[in-house]
């Protein structure tokens, strides 16, 4: 078996590095532990919890590098490194990213930037990563940003802002990222978003909202999230649903409603528009007491839903009228105050 399969997926790399004599003295030099693989010379430096101040120096055989849990507190401008693909910084202290930092670094594919002091992020700082896929700014202080602040990353599949000051999303911070497909905007104190906040991004499919201060369901805006197939709204104090929360949300496969503490009712004709959805994840809402008739009143040939969560609520009924309940796979009712009448009679004929 080659050994590069027993690292995870976004450590596999394919690019060729200079001698093993070299290679070795890197590694005693850098004073972290290195992965080697013996086919083509490449190494893995595995630098986590080392007290390191500054990176180790590093030669074109490194394909990635975990610096994480470290006291980093400043980056300088990397050198040429063609084969690096993976740059973990999480847990560190960088507070700034001097323009061009990673401007000879276009291989790179994983960056994490996770939970440091950064506040402030300007365009040149990601000049150069071309090849980036993942940008992870988890858990840092930034409070705004400019303008196609993220134009570089022409490559870039996922954006994770979670946990940063934000409090408001600007469209034009997302301008160019065409290729962007999982965007996570959790713990960033949202109250509403932009209508058009997502028409720059194509090829979105999960969209991580979950954590924030939303009360009504963002319409406009998802409806600007044409390829959609993922939704996380988890934890916000919306209060109720109704038949205009996702309209225009057609292309929805999964949604995940759970964990709202305010959440009283979904009336009629919530899911109607959502044709294509699979996934429907409404469990673990104290207050939820009432799911209105009709309120998957979809047509009874779609059987598309093939799991439904409904634990842990506040339901005593639940009506067997506009959906077949017994094409669902995985329907789960644990945890609810059941009244056991015959308006649940059905249950016991589907499952």
């Amino acid at each position: 078996m080659d050994k590069r399969t027993l690292l995870p997926l976004s450590l596999l790399v394919l690019l060729a590095s200079p001698s093993a004599a070299n290679t070795k003295h890197m590694c005693q030099a850098s004073g972290c532990e290195c992965t080697e693989f013996d086919d083509a010379g490449e190494v893995f430096l595995r630098c986590a919890n080392h007290s390191l101040q500054r990176l180790p120096e590093m030669d074109g055989s490194v394909v990635g590098i975990d610096a994480s849990h470290n006291i980093i507190s400043e980056l300088t401008r990397f050198p040429k490194l063609p084969a690096l693909e993976v740059l973990d910084l999480h847990f560190n202290r960088i507070s700034e990213l001097p323009a061009s930092t990673f401007l000879a670094l276009d291989s790179l594919e994983v960056l994490d930037l996770s939970h440091n002091n950064i506040g402030y992020v300007r365009p040149e700082c990601f000049e150069g990563l071309k090849s980036l896929l993942v940008l992870n700014l988890t858990d840092n202080f930034i409070e705004t940003l400019q303008p196609k602040v993220f134009g570089a990353l022409t490559s870039l599949k996922k954006l994770v802002l979670a946990g940063n000051s934000l409090k408001a999303i600007d469209s034009s911070w997302l301008g160019s990222l065409h290729k962007l497909e999982h965007l996570d905007l959790r713990m960033l104190g949202l109250r509403s978003l932009p209508g058009n906040v997502f028409h720059e991004l194509p090829a979105l499919k999960l969209l991580e909202l979950s954590d924030n201060e939303f009360e009504d369901v963002p319409t406009k805006a998802l409806s600007s999230a044409k390829s959609l197939k993922v939704l996380h709204l988890e934890h916000n104090p919306i209060t109720t649903l109704t038949s205009e929360s996702f309209a225009n949300v057609d292309n929805v496969e999964e949604l995940h409603l759970s964990a709202m503490p305010k959440l009283e009712s979904v009336q009629h004709g919530t899911f109607v528009g959502l044709t294509y959805l699979k996934v429907l994840d409404l469990s673990n809402n104290p207050a939820l007491s009432s799911i209105e008739a009709g309120a998957f009143d979809i047509d009874r040939d779609n059987k598309s839903l093939e799991e439904l969560y409904l634990a842990y609520g506040n339901l005593t009924s639940l009506s067997f009228a506009g959906f077949e309940w017994c094409s669902i796979r995985v329907l789960d009712l644990r945890g609810n105050p059941w009244h056991c009448n015959c308006s649940l009679q059905w249950v016991k004929g589907c499952h």
